[in-house]
């Protein structure tokens, strides 16, 4: 209930009347969103009530050059909303992470294609309106990351991709200097992102005891229209119910979600075997005799 909450003493209170009214309930398509045991989202740790001057802080944090938002809107710019206005938006996140409702103008993002070596590079540009809500709510997720972190992750704070390829090298000069032979595997897992399949996304957050809030609102804007925008024309907006979106700041975080349980498996079945994973990029390792080699890599890399 938001009712007596201070993030909105400066605005009427919410009585509980008016918040079951908003408590609409979803289509029957989308109520996978919701499943997630309430009871559980109930018993766990609250999220931190939004006040003006945290949000002012949040805004203050993005450089000066960032890009502006989806809506032209400059993130920088929400610390010089006053009090009052600020405080409207509380309002409207804590409906959105309460309730999964957005408001209509804010139901979209822009997906830029940004050329590489082959192909396009899919990079979303979310709506100032949820840049800061991740800006403010990410510290909260931290303690998650922290508690399940596994040696396979060679990506999250303070490591880049050249930290697998240091793991990768010092392994094989110690097994040179043990006297064995070491073999890699490097695999690309194409198109990753795009083919994340938010129902499974949910289920996992939820066995893993990832925060339901924080993950729904995060799949809830995932769920909203996708303008794909290519140099200077642009499509109308499509929905789509799969795809992670690179540009999301807990985009690294819910990789790990996405993808935890399945690593920890084949580390189990496969100790012989090294791996790193550096989010959709993934060196598997292993060292020993040829004949060994020559009989574990290759079952490795089918598996």
């Amino acid at each position: 209930s938001m009712v007596g909450d201070p993030t909105i003493r400066l605005l009427p209170a919410i009585t509980n009347e008016r918040a079951t009214i908003l408590q609409v309930t979803p289509p029957r398509a989308l109520q996978w969103i919701w499943a997630p045991r309430r009871a559980a989202e109930d018993e766990a740790v609250e999220l931190e009530p939004l006040t003006p001057e945290l949000l002012r802080a949040g805004s203050g944090q993005f450089r000066k050059h960032t890009s502006q938002a989806a809506e032209g809107f400059h993130v920088r710019h929400w610390g010089l909303l006053s009090d009052l206005a600020l405080a409207v938006l509380c309002t409207l996140l804590a409906v959105w992470e309460s309730f999964g409702l957005l408001p209509d103008a804010l139901r979209f993002f822009v997906v830029v294609l940004l050329p590489k070596e082959v192909g396009w590079r899919p990079i979303a540009l979310f709506s100032a309106f949820y840049r800061l809500r991740v800006k403010v709510r990410r510290p909260m997720a931290v303690p998650w990351e922290l508690n399940h972190s596994s040696a396979f992750f060679s990506a999250g704070g303070g490591c880049g991709a050249e930290l697998a390829a240091w793991r990768a090298a010092g392994r094989a000069a110690f097994a040179v200097l043990e006297g064995k032979l070491t073999a890699s595997a490097l695999f690309d897992l194409v198109r990753f992102y795009e083919r994340v399949v938010l129902r499974r996304l949910a289920e996992r957050g939820v066995r893993l005891g990832f925060h339901a809030r924080i993950l729904r609102a995060c799949i809830v804007m995932y769920l909203q229209a996708r303008h794909v925008t290519r140099r200077r024309f642009a499509l109308l907006g499509q929905c789509a119910r799969r795809g992670m979106i690179a540009g999301c700041g807990f985009a690294a975080m819910l990789v790990k979600v996405y993808t935890l349980e399945a690593f920890e498996r084949y580390v189990h079945r496969w100790p012989q075997v090294a791996l790193d994973a550096h989010f959709d990029d993934c060196t598997l390792d292993a060292e020993g005799g040829e004949a060994e080699l020559l009989e574990v890599v290759p079952q490795a890399v089918k598996a």
